[in-house]
């Protein structure tokens, strides 16, 4: 039987969630951006909004009376994500260093994007 991974500490995982949310709001802020033209209106909302959707429960996860499950939330966020949207977790995790290796083995969405 395979050994489940080592899950990162509460204070790694606490600060990629951070992370997360900083990033979210900035892009959700450059994509809704009213003097932006390189892009069509519905397509920059469309992303604001997955990222909203995406993230959207992250902030409870940082509520102390919460933190000590946020890797509940973190497996929660990656297994209910398609994979577009994982893809972006990625990206985001790397960019810090977070080890987001434990999640691999978790059942893909069976959502659409």
């Amino acid at each position: 039987m395979a050994r489940e991974r080592e899950r990162p500490s509460q204070g790694a995982t606490e600060a990629a969630v951070v992370h997360l949310l900083r990033d979210a709001i900035l892009s959700i802020r450059f994509e809704v951006a009213p003097l932006r033209d390189d892009v069509p209106e519905r397509e920059r909302l469309h992303r604001a909004w997955v990222l909203a959707d995406l993230c959207h429960n992250l902030p409870a996860w940082l509520d102390p009376t919460h933190r000590a499950r946020i890797h509940e939330g973190v497996e929660y966020l990656w297994r209910s994500a398609p994979e577009p949207r994982r893809a972006w977790l990625r990206s985001r995790w790397d960019e810090i260093g977070y080890d987001h290796a434990w999640l691999a083995d978790s059942p893909a969405s069976a959502r659409g994007e």
